[in-house]
């Protein structure tokens, strides 16, 4: 009785083992790039005299559209550097200007200029993640992938009309009222974003854990992205249509799939 015990542990605690490694090595294979975050409120020896937007929105917008990105405050152990700049094309109007470094190499991936703050972060977090996720992105099976479904129930007007939804800083799709999409998404962490039209200052975000085998129903709702549970969300998008092909802007990224009772 005593050799049963005794072998039953061993096998439960190798089981246990087995488990915790391959946890581990998913962990370290699923694990995002270290990001190094530098501005200043001047560009190539020109002082605007502008105030540089705070660490703290830069690193809140960044890590929206880059999901997977670590801020570390340690250049040295960086896998990138990411510079914002204030500069002034005019005398009345501000741009912003960016690059993006290897920082390893050294080398120089992709600098830009935009008038708006948020494009900025957006378009940087866009090269960090195509360049990392080049040798880093696990790939899933089409069963391992997670659908979600993000609509809008209700009929909004004014500056919320029809705003631009990115996942992971993509751009996916106007959405439009009484509208939904059918997005499948890898596991893990996710974020849908948008900023409300007119004012680019407000940016809207929705972080969420993609389990497999789940299937999640998001609702757009003004200036909040809201999750009603699987219930509530079938017996509200069963009544709406798919978003219209003109407004998709990613067609790979949407998916054909129709919202079921669960």
């Amino acid at each position: 009785m005593k050799n049963v015990i005794t072998v039953r542990s061993a096998m439960i605690f190798l089981t246990m083992l087995l488990t915790f490694t391959v946890s581990l090595a998913y962990a370290q294979q699923t694990e995002g790039p270290k990001v190094f975050i530098d501005s200043v409120p001047y560009a190539k020896g020109n002082y605007t005299g502008a105030s540089i937007i705070s660490s703290t929105e830069i690193v809140d917008r960044l890590q929206a559209y880059c999901p997977t990105c670590r801020i570390t405050i340690q250049k040295e152990s960086a896998d990138y550097i990411v510079v914002f700049a204030a500069i002034q094309a005019a005398e009345s109007n501000a741009r912003w200007n960016w690059a993006v470094y290897e920082n390893k190499e050294g080398l120089l991936l992709k600098r830009g200029d935009t008038i708006q703050f948020n494009n900025t972060v957006k378009d940087s977090a866009g090269v960090i993640r195509a360049h990392w996720n080049n040798d880093n992105l696990p790939d899933y099976t089409d069963e391992e992938m997670v659908t979600v479904y993000l609509y809008r129930s209700e009929v909004i007007r004014s500056s919320y009309v029809s705003p631009t939804v990115q996942l992971n800083g993509d751009d996916l799709a106007k959405l439009s009222n009484k509208k939904y999409l059918a997005v499948d998404v890898a596991p893990g962490k996710n974020v849908f974003t948008y900023t409300v039209p007119g004012l680019a200052n407000i940016l809207v975000k929705h972080e969420f854990e993609a389990i497999t085998g789940e299937v999640l129903y998001l609702k757009l709702a003004g200036a909040s992205i809201q999750a009603p549970g699987t219930e509530k969300g079938y017996k509200e998008i069963r009544k709406l249509k798919p978003e219209d092909k003109k407004n998709i802007k990613n067609p790979q990224m949407i998916s054909n799939k129709k919202p079921t009772e669960q």
